[in-house]
């Protein structure tokens, strides 16, 4: 039987299972307990959270400015067997994902009993599929207890919910109200590659910024930031070896088709982008990334592909 056949069958167990359970957020513990057996008979591990606060080298960076960020991560596309958590991913995408960067990327050297990143994500993914109730629930009793903690602390809380996925954050309901209403004083923000969301009026207190996709789709990006709003560009600074250099090495341009860029690695949470991030106050503007190195393939694919930007193809666009 192959491993997304099986993942499937996971994922449909799961689902019978969780019907004995009320999708309520002060279940969570009774939730997690419930999946734990039916994550242990198809080899994945249990699901504790599903998110952390300042758990990435990235979000981390949040702390110097009292930012406690809290992160979903999932299996990216269809990588888990479960189902698409990014339908507007491209190949290029796909292979240079930062799903398999950082620890992750360390971790892939592994022997599968030895991994346990990949896994959890794969476990989060499998609850997301196979019952959105009660992920949602589990999600909502996080997010309460991580804001009360930030609030403790004298902390400014943000949530990202697709730390490796593109969901719409409205998904996410219990009793009929999706997040984003359910925690109204709490700033959440996401990329997306997904164009149609990401030129929709939101709510305040969502910040979305669309994430380059490839140099066939600038014309959506250009569309975007002449109507006001931000968009993400993975800059790739070559070195003389015809690799992308170190991201501590790399440079960003100031300007890319015509518009002011930002240094997105100073840290993570867009919504202070015009505040502390050096954005403009209105129009506009580019979230420049430092391209992360993989392998030596997924960078070529991506940079051939339009993902990455280089240097000498962002002069060849509109400036």
């Amino acid at each position: 039987m192959s491993a997304m056949k099986n993942i499937q069958i996971c994922v449909n167990a799961l689902r019978d299972t969780l019907k004995t359970v009320d999708a309520r957020p002060e279940n969570k513990g009774a939730i997690l307990r419930a999946a734990a057996p039916i994550f242990a008979e198809f080899n994945l591990p249990p699901v504790r959270t599903l998110g952390a606060v300042n758990q990435s080298a990235k979000t981390a960076k949040g702390e110097k400015f009292n930012i406690d960020q809290y992160t979903v991560y999932l299996a990216p596309h269809s990588s888990s067997g479960a189902g698409n958590t990014c339908p507007a991913a491209s190949a290029e995408c796909i292979a240079a994902c930062l799903n398999y960067a950082g620890r992750a990327a360390i971790e892939a050297k592994l022997t599968p009993s030895e991994r346990r990143i990949m896994p959890a994500r794969v476990a989060r993914t499998v609850l997301y599929f196979a019952s959105r109730p009660h992920f949602s629930a589990v999600l909502f009793n996080e997010l309460q207890r991580a804001e009360l903690k930030a609030a403790k602390a004298g902390a400014r809380f943000f949530v990202r919910i697709n730390g490796t996925s593109d969901i719409s954050p409205r998904a996410m309901k219990v009793d009929g109200v999706n997040i984003l209403d359910a925690f109204p004083n709490v700033s959440f923000f996401d990329y997306t590659k997904v164009y149609g969301r990401a030129a929709l009026d939101m709510p305040s207190n969502y910040d979305m910024c669309f994430s380059w996709a490839s140099t066939a789709r600038a014309a959506e990006a250009l569309e975007l930031l002449r109507a006001g709003h931000s968009v993400a560009v993975p800059f790739a600074d070559m070195g003389e070896n015809g690799r992308v250099k170190l991201a501590r090495a790399a440079s960003l341009p100031s300007t890319f088709m015509g518009f002011p860029v930002i240094d997105g690695d100073k840290f993570d949470a867009r919504p202070l982008d015009r505040s502390e991030g050096g954005a403009p106050a209105v129009g506009g503007y580019v979230v420049g990334l430092r391209v992360k190195r993989s392998t030596p393939a997924a960078e070529r694919a991506a940079i051939d592909g339009g993902f990455f930007v280089t240097f000498e193809r962002a002069r060849y666009l509109l400036k």
